[in-house]
């Protein structure tokens, strides 16, 4: 397995927090066989550098092949009192095993900061997670039932609650990380890595299908080289099904770039040497909202996206990795890695209102984060 991928390779001052997200072709942690064979579990771990972060991959081996065999067991059963403004936080795990990652709903608001409603520690190795339009949530992850040969995946719950739904992905291109939704049905997921070990791409899924059949290959990606570069990391979709990624590129920094449809060769709008985007999200005035993890800030950029952004500096330490907005667009929601917190900003002015850190724990990562866009609030 690797550290962390997309959202789990953050490292605060001189300590890297591992993460393993063991999500390789779909798979999670075994015993590891050498990094040359098969696909692996990468992770993202970042360091300050002078001010900002640079990318450090660990790799500690490799994924053994991926299995949809599943089996669910939930700690803490749902609540039966689901909320009506539902909230998901994902927790990568901790060490370089993902152990320790979970999934909690909680009810929103929750300016008192109270225990989720439900969790869930079947999915582990966590990074990006996403809700689609009827409130079905997607969890890419493994399930470590024998750490030396993980099942990387990604998995369903119904909505707002933490019980595990039958549809499951088998990712058979490498380690999903994220995940993004368009009208027609076709899901996306990224990779961070290929199966191969040498880049991330992005599988596409069409309409009732449970494997991916084709893929998007990112434009100016870097190559990972044992220990850096080369990762995938956020991905999103707008009204009009366009596709948007964020990746390394080769000059140290990450792009951002729009493959129009879903289809194509893609189009760099976003491209820097020294900002380290990762999760992506869209408001309902198509501006498109990226997690500055380098910068501490949540940057938003109008239509075509090409230009400089409006920029929102978060709280405190804080380090971005994903981020959504609730259906009413008036809450930005952002995973926290460096405090292990939800932090909710009010959208788009950004003012900070409250964090979440009630049933998180900081040093298993706290990374994705998912509101469901059907939710009448």
């Amino acid at each position: 397995m690797l550290i962390s991928t997309r959202l789990g390779r953050i490292v605060s001052g001189a300590a890297t927090l591992a993460l393993l997200a063991g999500c390789s072709g779909g798979g999670a942690p075994g015993t590891m066989p050498a990094a040359s064979q098969g696909a692996a579990g990468q992770s993202i771990a970042r360091s300050f550098a002078n001010p900002h972060f640079k990318l450090i991959d660990a790799l500690h081996g490799n994924l053994g092949t991926p299995s949809n065999a599943l089996r669910f067991v939930n700690p803490d059963p749902f609540d039966p009192a689901a909320p009506k403004i539902g909230l998901y936080a994902a927790q990568y795990g901790s060490g370089t095993t993902g152990l320790g990652g979970s999934t909690s709903l909680y009810a929103v608001p929750d300016t008192k900061n109270v225990k989720p409603v439900c969790s869930s520690t079947t999915v582990t190795a966590i990074n990006g997670i996403g809700v689609d339009a009827t409130g079905t949530l997607w969890v890419p992850g493994s399930t470590p039932a024998n750490i030396s040969n993980p099942t990387n995946n990604v998995y369903t719950y119904a909505k707002n609650t933490c019980t595990q739904g039958k549809t499951t992905f088998t990712e058979t291109n490498g380690q999903a990380s994220d995940i993004a939704f368009t009208t027609t049905g076709t899901t996306y997921v990224i990779d961070i890595l290929n199966a191969k070990l040498t880049q991330g791409l992005i599988s596409v899924y069409p309409k009732g299908k449970v494997k991916p059949t084709s893929t998007l290959a990112l434009p100016g990606i870097s190559t990972f080289n044992g220990s850096s570069g080369g990762l995938a990391l956020g991905i999103a979709t707008d009204s009009k099904n366009n596709v948007y990624a964020s990746y390394d590129n080769t000059a140290g920094g990450t792009d951002i770039t729009v493959f129009a449809g879903g289809k194509g060769k893609g189009k760099v709008l976003q491209s820097s040497s020294t900002v380290t985007y990762i999760g992506l999200a869209f408001d309902d005035k198509e501006n498109l909202i990226a997690a500055n993890a380098s910068g501490a800030a949540i940057d938003i950029f109008k239509p075509p996206y090409t230009g400089k952004p409006t920029t929102i500096a978060t709280q405190g330490s804080s380090v971005p990795v994903d981020l959504k907005v609730d259906a009413t667009n008036t809450n930005l929601y952002v995973g926290d890695v460096s405090n292990g917190t939800i932090d909710v900003y009010k959208y788009p002015s950004g003012t900070y209102e409250y964090s979440i850190s009630n049933g998180l724990v900081s040093s298993n990562n706290v990374e994705g984060v998912a509101t469901d866009p059907s939710d009448n609030n």
